[in-house]
């Protein structure tokens, strides 16, 4: 309901500004003459009334029309929604306030699943208000998600332009970065948001990611002790932090971190299956197939793990730990 409030006090003075003005454009009219030309003439003022009255009617009913929709997002009915914002769209087409509808419009797409009908929703929002800042973050966001990495920086580069200080918009244009494998750039965006805010969980992960990935594993296994110091029950840094000891050769860390993770969670099946291949891969087969079974029981497919199965059998069960730190 504060967008319809936005939106009110964005077309209220533009009707205001259109009556004081007399309505220029609406003053006059062609007409045909008896000889077949036209001619414009001046509406005569017993017509000017109904011009702005037409007006009046029209951005009261896309007032109604947007209010409406707000209330149908609240209520959970999203087709309704959806279609009083496109009857809004009708009768006031051309109005800047029409970059909320379309950013609505576009999050109703995602919310289906329907990437590229949202992607064109968030164009359209900034091609209707081409400072409309929540418009190309989110637009940046789902060219992101669809790959398109420079169409994303793009929007980012804009965003920023807008709003210089913006930490979402800095965040996303290093993701963006990292995954056109500009890692340079991507380490300065990063950098940058670490000395406003040194402390910022999203961007040290995403930083520990990308030096992990940069062949940096230490400075990423660090930052990634730092997090899980600050979070220990936080099951996604101690299962990253295993994969970064695993690549260190660090094998016995690596272990005691899957271990955790397991415990911490029990019932999620991606977290069991990494842990059982890296529990294969540390020659522990016969652990490796109790964490398949426990998958099972967390809700997994019995026959759909048959290919993980196969490719836990197939590795070579080493002595126990115990009896390699003997030798």
């Amino acid at each position: 309901m504060h967008t319809a409030f936005r939106l009110l006090r964005k077309i209220v003075p533009l009707l205001v500004l259109q009556l004081l003005a007399g309505l220029p454009s609406a003053t006059a009219q062609t007409r045909i003459t008896l000889d077949g030309k036209p001619r414009v003439e001046s509406v005569s003022p017993a017509e000017r009334p109904s011009a702005r009255q037409a007006l009046a009617a029209d951005t009261a009913r896309y007032l109604r029309l947007v209010r409406g929709a707000y209330h149908a997002l609240s209520n959970d009915s999203f087709a309704v929604a959806q279609a009083r914002f496109q009857q809004a769209l009708k009768v006031l087409p051309h109005e800047e306030a029409n970059a909320e509808i379309y950013y609505e419009l576009g999050q109703l797409n995602e919310r289906e699943g329907r990437q590229e009908s949202a992607l064109a929703d968030y164009t359209r929002a900034v091609e209707a208000n081409p400072r409309y800042l929540k418009g190309y973050l989110r637009r940046g966001g789902m060219c992101l998600l669809l790959g398109r990495t420079a169409e994303a920086i793009a929007d980012y580069d804009q965003s920023l332009r807008l709003s210089p200080g913006n930490s979402d918009a800095l965040f996303f244009r290093a993701l963006a970065y990292a995954n056109a494998g500009q890692t340079q750039q991507a380490q300065h965006d990063f950098e940058t948001l670490l000395s406003r805010d040194p402390l910022d969980e999203r961007t040290l992960y995403s930083l520990a990611l990308l030096e992990s990935r940069s062949g940096k594993a230490a400075q990423a296994l660090e930052r990634m002790n730092g997090l899980v110091a600050r979070f220990p029950q936080r099951s996604l840094y101690l299962a990253t932090r295993a994969d970064i000891e695993e690549g260190l050769g660090k094998q016995d860390l690596a272990r005691l971190d899957w271990q955790r993770v397991v415990e911490l969670s029990p019932r999620d099946i991606d977290y069991l299956r990494r842990a059982a291949l890296f529990a294969s891969r540390d020659g522990r087969r016969d652990e490796a197939l109790r964490l398949v079974d426990r998958m099972v029981q967390a809700g997994a497919d019995y026959d759909s793990l048959d290919p993980l199965r196969r490719t836990i059998r197939k590795t070579k069960a080493s002595a126990p730990a115990s009896v390699r730190s003997a030798k």
